[in-house]
């Protein structure tokens, strides 16, 4: 799949999308796919793309992973995980549902964000920023892409590591 037919698909599926560099040599990110990064070397996209799971939603039955690189919160098991607080690993609401924005952006790089509600197994609310600092720098023959992955706590309680553990 090209750079262009993936910006093509995303649009006939009513998806936001932000592109970092051009669509020949460049990141393409699914803003209304949890924030997913798409990596295109010439011309090429390189990550895995799944048509059907962009054109369908994910829903309390059925989870579409559209491919790409997704920040995800960390643990996924325990006490303290994510996945879990149904018993089954489920991707929360939260997080398929979540606005991602375009903060700031030059040609080369962009920063995104997304408010997502976080509940873990011991059905603790963590109020949080996922964001993502995204550069390119692109060579002759290749493309280096420079990634920052932060969760940033936003509620206004104190809570102890006996509460919660989180991590990109």
């Amino acid at each position: 799949m090209t750079g262009k037919q993936l910006i093509n698909l995303l649009a006939k599926s009513h998806r936001r999308s932000h592109l970092i560099g051009s669509n020949y040599n460049g990141v393409i990110v699914g803003l209304d796919m949890e924030g997913r990064l798409f990596t295109v070397v010439n011309n090429k996209v390189i990550s895995r793309v799944v048509p059907s799971a962009i054109i369908n939603r994910s829903n309390k039955h059925t989870y579409q992973n559209p491919g790409g690189d997704a920040l995800w919160p960390a643990p996924e098991g325990t006490k303290f995980g994510y996945e879990y607080n149904t018993e089954v690993w489920r991707v929360p609401p939260s997080i398929t549902g979540a606005v991602w924005e375009v903060i700031f952006h030059t040609t080369n790089s962009a920063v995104t964000r997304a408010e997502i509600d976080l509940v873990n197994n011991l059905q603790t609310g963590i109020p949080c920023e996922f964001e993502r600092h995204v550069s390119i720098e692109t060579h002759e023959k290749s493309l280096v892409q420079n990634v920052t992955e932060i969760i940033r706590y936003i509620g206004r309680k104190v809570i102890n590591n006996k509460e919660f553990s989180l991590a990109p």
